[in-house]
């Protein structure tokens, strides 16, 4: 009797042991790293760069004012070079810890907002790029 007991308290104890626990999407720990999350650049044509530790991430969303794009069709994002031309944004990932952020000048007297969204996993996260009006 004693021993049965003592096998039970045994498997409970490593049934509780090894559960892992379980997450939402996107409820990862960070694992890309990102130097910044948010870049001002001005009217002119110009770029940016964000640098990131982790290096299994693609980039899964491109957002320019009100449209988004993230079917990337031609696009091999799981190769560590690739870029990708949307509207007047160019999103470069040059190697595997390096983001290239290239805009177009901005004609409009109000600023233009994009929001390039990076996963890795479940792990999602994004860089907020504001470029300044014309004056």
């Amino acid at each position: 009797m004693r021993l049965y007991y003592l096998l039970f308290v045994l498997l409970i104890v490593l049934a509780n042991t090894s559960c892992e626990k379980s997450r939402d999407d996107g409820d990862w720990d960070d694992n890309i790293h990102l130097s910044t999350r948010e870049l001002i650049l001005p009217a002119i044509a110009s770029s940016g760069q964000v640098t990131t530790k982790g290096d299994w991430w693609w980039v899964s969303e491109i957002h320019v004012d009100n449209q988004s794009y993230y079917d990337f069709e031609g696009v091999d994002l799981e190769f560590p070079g690739y870029s990708i031309k949307r509207d007047s944004i160019t999103v470069t990932r040059s190697d595997v810890n390096t983001l290239d952020i290239q805009l177009g000048k901005n004609p409009e007297a109000t600023f233009r907002v994009f929001i390039i969204s990076l996963q890795a996993g479940n792990y999602f996260d994004y860089v907020k790029v504001t470029q300044e009006g014309s004056k």
